[in-house]
């Protein structure tokens, strides 16, 4: 669970308040964006690549990420950047971890919330 809740006391700028996030939720699956078995997938193998020292591209290919670049390579398939070598595969994990965290106070869309604070990427 996430123990810790989240209640950010700001406001939208044309007014409605940022959902807030109760203490003690479970980590659910939101509807039409991303599932948690997903997310772990996702997780794993980029574990998998690290642990491997090469990042597998779409193509087959392996990418080494034992070198001076290997820490960009590595930051874009978490990022999920333009420059991911295999975007299917790898996921957009930093992003998908944003949204799945943010919308846990309404992951099935029930009440209509608007979006949290963590999917504004520029908060």
């Amino acid at each position: 669970p996430i123990k810790e809740g989240f209640a950010p006391h700001t406001t939208y700028r044309y007014g409605g308040e940022f959902p807030t996030r109760p203490d003690n939720v479970n980590f659910e699956d939101v509807d039409g964006v991303i599932r948690v078995r997903d997310m772990i997938i996702h997780e794993s193998r980029i574990r998998d690549a690290i642990a491997h020292g090469y990042i597998t591209a779409k193509d087959g290919s392996h990418v080494d990420i034992r070198d001076e670049h290997g820490i960009d390579h590595l930051g874009d398939i978490i990022e999920s950047s333009l420059y991911s070598p295999n975007v299917e595969y790898y996921g957009a994990l930093h992003n998908e971890a944003h949204m799945i965290l943010g919308r846990q106070a309404d992951p099935h869309g029930k009440f209509n919330l608007p979006p949290s604070v963590m999917e504004h990427f520029e908060t």
